[in-house]
């Protein structure tokens, strides 16, 4: 089977917040898209113009549509030149939880309905983490089995969540056996797992969920997992371990030409498909 390289170039107009599954929005920001995230942004899409609803079922249990993709993505990862963490405060609805008798007033009947007891309990404020990036750019790298999803890419409008608007500038897709090369250490702006290097100087190591049915379908916790090393400022530099492999890009068929300082990009051997 051959398997794809397809770089999208994306230009983020807003913050993207990102947090753990199943966690409140306060704690920070995961620093990066992980994996299952990329997933959904090239899925959005495809199952859109195939009208497949928001929730399907796999073996009866609850899933999310991007589910369907996970034979035909096999690796993601995202890119950038720095980021800047913040946080921010916003307006929680949460009337649409409340049991009908702890939010009206029985008996009481205005203009419009039943009365609320206290307005108080309609809504209440959260903060949220968001992450900023350099430049406003973002780059998504797939290891895709199906050419037909470079079309796909060119729809890609957002990362995360629905605010976290994007707008797609380049669309590169290549024979991923073509971008292999035989160095062992470079710099690199993607994210990469820890297993696939020895070493990676100017990063931190942070878990994120990875493209994995488990992880996509109902559960208390995500269940599959990996340890990534997440760049700087001005990308990291790695040694690939005996598990990963240097692709070298083709930087010079997307807009933004400052990525052409950092056409590297370190991924796991199994996913060259031999």
């Amino acid at each position: 089977m051959t398997h794809y390289a397809l770089l999208v170039e994306l230009e983020v107009f807003s913050e993207v917040s990102i947090g753990p599954p199943l966690i409140g929005p306060a704690p920070p920001a995961l620093p990066a898209p992980p994996p299952t995230t990329l997933l959904g942004a090239l899925s959005y899409p495809y199952l859109r113009e195939r009208k497949i609803p928001e929730t399907i079922y796999v073996n009866g249990r609850p899933c999310s549509p991007a589910v369907r993709l996970i034979d035909r993505v096999h690796y993601a990862s995202a890119g950038f030149y720095g980021r800047v963490e913040q946080r921010t405060l916003e307006r929680v609805i949460q009337a649409f939880y409340l049991r009908k008798d702890h939010l009206y007033e029985k008996g009481k009947k205005g203009v419009e309905g039943e009365r609320p007891k206290d307005v108080r309990m309609l809504w209440s404020v959260a903060q949220r983490g968001l992450t900023l990036y350099a430049d406003d750019k973002l780059y998504l790298f797939y290891v895709v089995s199906d050419p037909e999803l470079a079309m796909y890419a060119h729809g890609i409008a957002r990362v995360g969540r629905k605010e976290s608007i994007a707008i797609v500038r380049s669309v590169v897709m290549r024979p991923l056996k073509e971008l292999v090369t035989d160095e062992r250490d470079g710099l690199t702006i993607f994210y990469t797992p820890k297993e696939c290097a020895d070493w990676c100087e100017g990063s931190f190591e942070v878990e994120m969920s990875v493209i994995h049915e488990d992880n996509l379908c109902k559960a208390l916790t995500p269940s599959v997992v990996n340890k990534y090393y997440i760049p700087g400022f001005n990308g990291m530099r790695c040694k690939a371990s005996d598990n990963g492999v240097f692709l070298r890009l083709p930087v010079d068929e997307v807009e933004d030409t400052t990525l052409r300082d950092y056409p590297m990009i370190l991924v796991p051997k199994s996913v060259l498909g031999v």
